[in-house]
């Protein structure tokens, strides 16, 4: 399949730009991910890096490889192409029209306010829809194309991905290719995509290489790095030129031309993708946690609990969350919209199940300490104090300070400021977490006229109302108290409230 793809492709045209009329050459980025995306048993292939280095036009036209290229194509077959909006789409159509040129006059063209679409005489299929999961009921594709799912709407991409992985298996040999800019949120559904995927190339600069120099853009734009796209390297200087005198457009710049994983403007996030990834270090295993603070996050009736252990010694960080049994995993996702993610964190030792409707406490308490042994420190939400204890004393735990916080701007505001500064200061390590990314993706601010920023709770600030954050509340009670633990350490004053026996 690769090289009747790669044929097909080099028998077209360039259709815009400074090469336009030229046939279309390959780039070796372009062709090292269609070599591994069309191997045999690859399901999902994901690819990222900078705008403006050609995705759109690879990906249509792949979409008219499958539609028509001999030797790719299956009768009968259909090929989806998602964009975050159908106008986001039309590009991508407006390319595949090119690309077909004359012969276009040979399929039957659809345009509606819902889909574009062409089907050929042999009912080879290929449509453009909008990120909406209505459109894809019943859809059986052989290949999907998803574009840009970091600009997906957040309560509406756990629900297509999962829809389209689902379609995935009605059709032998069928494959998602994945693309787009990073996101800014690290366990945004892109961000997991990028992780999760049979295949992932991904290009960015780092955050800390030179934002102005050729070198650095080529990181993030491979296409940067073959000849004869002087137009693109001027954009780019443009661009820069710009974002050197414009706090906004240098945070643009970031996102969108160096492909670092975070906002588009400056608005605050818990954490973004650029920072948690320069925190993520795998090899903690096995470094004792002691002495460190547990921070417990209770929930209620068939609710997530979590808990998390940040060590003050080193700033190791380590969480994992709890469900009660029933309903079962699987049942969970279809109702929280996130197929297949709560089994995966629980073969990786992330989310366990414990209770029939509801997380016993002790159950939480016994595996925090088999897992980290006896705290320093414990602290909780001050409004689940009393089931706490009750746990505590129902395991005769072993004594530890107990701390209690409140979830409002007062307490809550705080203790996010401390969370924040110690993942942008690279005091935390934490090892890579599925559950922690989610959280973090779920999680969203809400701020006070003052502009104090705490966790919102419901659907507050755009927060998806069944989205799991509770481990990320718990890291963020662990963590700000042992910086405060560690401030009291280097003279600060701090006082603790009772004491668990």
């Amino acid at each position: 399949m690769y090289h009747a793809i790669t044929d097909y492709l080099e028998g077209l045209e360039v259709t815009q730009g400074q090469l336009r009329g030229t046939p279309l050459s390959l780039m070796p980025w372009q062709r090292r991910y269609l070599k591994s995306a069309l191997q045999p048993g690859i399901s999902e292939a994901a690819l990222s890096m900078a705008r403006g280095g050609g995705k759109s036009t690879l990906i249509a036209g792949i979409g008219c490889a499958f539609l028509e290229a001999d030797g790719v194509k299956q009768p009968g077959s259909e090929i989806t192409v998602i964009a975050a909006t159908l106008g986001q789409g039309q590009i991508i159509f407006d390319h595949v029209l090119r690309f077909l040129g004359p012969r276009v006059r040979s399929f039957s063209k659809k345009h509606s306010e819902q889909r574009m679409q062409l089907r050929a005489q042999d009912t080879t299929m290929l449509r453009v829809v909008g990120s909406n999961p209505s459109s894809l009921h019943g859809a059986a594709p052989s290949l999907v194309i998803a574009d840009e799912i970091a600009q997906w709407a957040p309560n509406k991409a756990l629900r297509m991905l999962s829809a389209l992985r689902t379609g995935l298996g009605k059709i032998p040999d069928a494959r998602m290719l994945t693309l787009g800019t990073r996101a800014a949120t690290a366990g945004d559904p892109w961000e997991q995509s990028l992780r999760l995927a049979d295949i992932t190339h991904s290009y960015s600069a780092p955050l800390d290489a030179p934002p102005f120099q050729l070198r650095t853009w080529k990181l993030a734009n491979p296409t940067l790095r073959s000849a004869g796209f002087d137009t693109l390297v001027q954009a780019y200087r443009k661009d820069a030129a710009r974002a050197k005198r414009d706090p906004d457009l240098f945070q643009s710049f970031k996102a969108l031309r160096l492909n670092q994983g975070v906002s588009e403007v400056l608005e605050a996030y818990v954490v973004d993708v650029g920072t948690y990834e320069a925190c993520v270090d795998d090899g903690l295993k096995g470094i004792p946690m002691r002495p460190y603070v547990l921070g417990i996050d209770l929930g209620g009736t068939a609710a997530m609990s979590g808990a998390a252990a940040y060590s003050v010694a080193t700033g190791a960080l380590e969480v994992f969350a709890m469900l009660p049994n029933k309903p079962d995993l699987a049942d969970r996702e279809l109702q929280d919209g996130v197929a297949g993610l709560y089994r995966k964190m629980e073969a990786r030792g992330e989310l366990i199940c414990s209770g029939e409707y509801v997380v016993p406490v002790a159950a939480l308490l016994e595996e925090s300490l088999a897992r980290w042994g006896v705290p320093t420190a414990i602290v909780c939400d001050r409004w689940r104090i009393g089931e706490l204890q009750e746990g505590l004393q129902a395991i005769s735990f072993p004594q530890a300070r107990l701390q209690t916080r409140g979830q409002g701007f007062k307490d809550g505001a705080e203790d996010v400021r401390h969370f924040r500064r110690a993942f942008i200061s690279r005091v935390i390590r934490t090892p890579e977490s599925l559950l922690l990314t989610s959280a973090i993706n779920e999680a969203r601010l809400v701020s006070d006229p003052s502009g104090n920023q705490k966790l919102s709770k419901n659907t507050e600030g755009g927060r998806r109302k069944r989205g799991r954050d509770d481990a990320l509340a718990a890291c963020i009670l662990a963590v700000a108290e042992g910086v405060r633990m560690n401030a009291m350490n280097a003279g600060g004053s701090m006082v603790y409230h009772g004491a668990v026996k």
